[in-house]
């Protein structure tokens, strides 16, 4: 169902003696994630999301291999012998797989407006159990490829879960009306209707032996039920608002419960006490950055006031800076590798990096150091370009401009500065006499939005990358202010483009959850970055163009070989 994603811990959490390569899989998956399971005998670890369903070894470290689809795999299930694996998509479409061969078996294309929200195999991989938002449930024999009953279980609700027994007998249902339904498979009937829950119903789990079901939805409670009766046998009320998903552990001991907060509270099922609780992760990256000689990096989190470093080579945290009063936004280093500047809320503050001392506090948006990394050019939202001296902090120049600067970018010779504003025109400014030499309107109007860096120049200041809200980007000429090239190819809102330092490779995040990498001569396609497994924000290159980071909403910071696009190292520190 829809929000299983979040809680991908959850699902692989009982899965004991595998736990530490689940992990691994976690900053390893390939395109957005929106399911994943494990095969009954803990082989194969399957992982559905935006290019199909993953299949992961768990005994060894070959690749995974993937059943491809053109269209996102929203939810994924085994048949208890593990030779079928079922698969859905939001788009009408239901699909069976070979699991040894890879082959794909049978397809059911529902004559539906609804969209599709859960799926189940029963035990024997002979019936699929497809959940729709218009109340219905399609119970569909591969065997035969004809559909055995529609069920109208929730009347004009969602379907939002649905779930076989062990036994294969039963079905249970869960719906937006807060209702829990369980049906005889056999013979379409409605065995129970049990209606404790005030709000939406999320997750439904049978214990091993079929005796209990629990139910969870958007309330407090995790409910117990007896099976063959119908009856609530016991209650827990959680700490929780929402709680997403629930799941008992094979020896039927213990009840894992997913909230909001990413958080997964493991449940004694004989006491009823909260045995364990996992934090989720908390905090995503929204702005990374090199240090000049490629040793350091650092990343910073909208969602909280911290500055972090790390050693590339080790991943270890190597420092933390505080003092910002409220969220960080954005940071930089300047190229002799002596300073620091980070944004928060329209206020610049120069770090010494040796002392994580402040030098300088200043108001502003946009930052840009000079190559040297003797001066700094700050812009605010008063619509002026100041350059400072960073020793000494001294004004150097003041321009003026008709509307807020929302880009600030040196040419290498650091003669000259390339601003773009809020109206879409491009200034060059010579910082040596103070005098503006070029100044181009062809662009028009352009809402930029410097929180999340939707354009960029080249190291040459001769071509401008733009990302207006969408999944395109824009390659225009600087001189001209023409287009030169549009890249498609990402699946959601581009976040952030980044240009490498010879200017031959243009770089771009998306919440897609993948980076992808242009040739800047032709405007073609290069490759593609795949393991982060939330929404990418940012991405940047190290000043040698050998490594490429990006980070993204899973609160990790991926580490490229920008040549092979190899995955290098994981960040973490936002947890």
């Amino acid at each position: 169902m829809q929000f299983k994603h979040v809680f991908f811990t959850l699902i692989v959490l009982f899965c004991f003696l595998m736990q530490s390569f689940a992990e691994e899989i976690v900053r390893l998956n390939k395109g957005s994630t929106s399911e994943v399971a494990y095969s009954p005998d803990g082989q194969i670890l399957a992982v559905a999301g935006g290019l199909g369903i993953w299949l992961y070894p768990t005994q060894t470290d070959e690749p995974p291999d993937l059943l491809a689809h053109s269209h996102t795999i929203t939810d994924i299930a085994f048949s208890s012998d593990g030779e079928r694996l079922v698969g859905m998509t939001s788009y009408k479409i239901t699909l069976l797989w070979d699991v040894s061969t890879g082959e794909l078996h049978n397809t059911l294309e529902l004559e539906t407006n609804a969209v599709l929200i859960d799926v189940s195999i029963s035990p024997n991989g002979q019936i699929v159990a497809v959940a729709s938002s218009n109340g219905f449930i399609h119970l569909w024999d591969v065997r035969t490829d004809e559909i055995l009953y529609t069920l109208e279980a929730h009347e004009q609700n969602d379907v939002s879960t649905v779930l076989f027994s062990p036994d294969g007998q039963t079905l249970a249902s869960g719906g937006s009306d807060g209702v829990v339904k369980l049906w005889d498979v056999k013979t379409g009937e409605l065995q129970h209707e049990l209606t404790k829950h005030p709000e939406s119903v999320q997750s439904v789990s049978f214990s091993p032996d079929g005796q209990i079901l629990a139910s969870c939805g958007l309330d407090k409670n995790i409910l117990m039920w007896d099976v063959q009766t119908g009856e609530l046998v016991n209650a827990i009320t959680t700490r929780s608002a929402w709680i997403f998903t629930i799941s008992f552990s094979p020896d039927g001991q213990t009840l894992a419960a997913g909230d909001i907060d990413g958080n997964v509270i493991i449940w004694d099922v004989r006491t009823f006490q909260p045995q364990q609780t996992l934090i989720g992760k908390r905090y995503s990256v929204s702005s990374v950055s090199f240090s000049p000689d490629g040793l350091s990096l650092t990343g910073v989190s909208p969602q909280n006031s911290a500055v972090r470093i790390w050693d590339v080579s080790t991943g270890e945290l190597r420092n933390t800076f505080t003092g910002h009063s409220s969220s960080v936004w954005e940071m930089s280093y300047s190229p002799d590798g002596q300073t620091l500047a980070s944004i928060n809320e329209g206020v610049i503050s120069l770090w010494n990096i040796k002392t994580g001392d402040i030098r300088h506090t200043l108001m502003g948006n946009t930052v840009s150091f000079s190559p040297g990394g003797q001066a700094v050019a700050i812009a605010g939202s008063d619509s002026t370009v100041r350059l400072l001296d960073i020793s000494t902090g001294e004004i150097l120049y003041t321009l003026e401009l008709d509307n807020r600067a929302i880009l600030i970018s040196f040419k290498q010779d650091e003669q000259l500065v390339a601003i773009l504003d809020a109206n879409g025109t491009i200034l060059l400014w010579d910082v040596k006499t103070g005098a503006v030499q070029h100044t181009i309107t062809e662009l028009g109007r352009f809402h930029g939005n410097r929180f999340h860096g939707f354009v960029a120049f080249s190291p040459d200041l001769q071509q401008l990358a733009i990302s207006r809200p969408g999944a395109t980007i824009h390659l225009l000429d600087v001189n001209t202010g023409k287009e030169k090239y549009t890249l498609r190819g990402h699946a959601d809102s581009v976040r952030n483009v980044s240009f490498s330092p010879d200017g031959q490779t243009l770089a771009s995040a998306s919440w897609d959850d993948t980076v992808r990498l242009w040739d800047v001569k032709t405007g073609k396609f290069h490759n593609l970055l795949i393991g982060h497994t939330g929404q990418v924000d940012t991405v940047t290159f190290s000043p040698d163009g050998k490594t490429l980071a990006s980070g993204g909403s899973d609160g990790d910071m991926y580490l490229w070989n920008a040549e092979t696009t190899e995955h290098k190292r994981t960040l973490t520190g936002y947890n």
